[in-house]
């Protein structure tokens, strides 16, 4: 669990009262800890218990062991906080259709894993290869991003023979796509590689130079 978003959405978790019993308790363990490392648990003492027969000792031996009890609870109180996190982030992941992250999205359609709703184009180049025709002219090639499934993916228009794909620094290919004549005139895109890795996106027909945008280091 990370820490930050835990604590970002802590003030929204559906067992209020839980939420307030932490608070409490973590505020009187608190206190307590700051009397013992001063000289407040003698004045303590001499204020509440000014009458009482107690040996010497036995206040502090009664402070330990409530404070042992506060701490026990505050521990129990914040597990139940962090369950009740955790379930509410799950039931978010299903009701948003994320299905992955970063790189369990690796080689997994966007659209099928809910990845494209939200996404961005981060960068683009447009690619051509004016002898094969004008309809290999002026191609936009497109790395899409997804910041909620930290994941991207190429984008082009319908480029039959052409190979798009994600090429990392080492020149290693990556979730390769070839564009067949599969009948849809949409745009085509390839499977999502995890936005971790530094890549480019990258056009290539047989015989032809590759064309591709530029590096974008890792996670966005």
């Amino acid at each position: 669990m990370d820490l930050v978003p835990f604590l970002k959405t802590i003030a929204s978790v559906t067992s209020p009262l839980t939420l307030i019993a932490f608070i409490v308790v973590a505020i009187l363990a608190a206190l307590l800890l700051v009397l013992k490392s001063t000289q407040g648990l003698q004045k303590a003492q001499e204020l509440l218990l000014k009458d009482a027969a107690l040996r010497p000792g036995e206040f502090v031996k009664i402070v330990n062991a409530v404070l042992l009890v506060l701490l026990a609870i505050a521990a129990m109180l914040f597990a139940l906080l962090a369950y009740d996190y955790n379930t509410n982030l799950k039931k978010s992941e299903r009701q948003t259709g994320l299905a992955c992250f970063a790189d369990s999205c690796t080689d997994r359609d966007p659209k099928d894993a809910g990845c494209d709703k939200g996404a961005d184009t981060i960068t683009s180049t447009i690619a051509s290869f004016p002898d094969l025709g004008k309809e290999f002219k002026n191609l936009k090639v497109e790395m899409r991003y997804s910041p909620r499934c930290k994941a991207s993916w190429v984008k082009t228009p319908q480029v039959i023979g052409a190979t798009i794909y994600f090429e990392d620094k080492a020149g290693k290919k990556h979730v390769p796509l070839k564009i067949l004549d599969d009948g849809i005139n949409d745009s085509h895109f390839t499977n999502m590689l995890s936005a971790e890795i530094e890549r480019r996106a990258c056009i290539e027909y047989p015989g032809k130079e590759p064309q591709c945008t530029g590096f974008v280091k890792g996670q966005i």
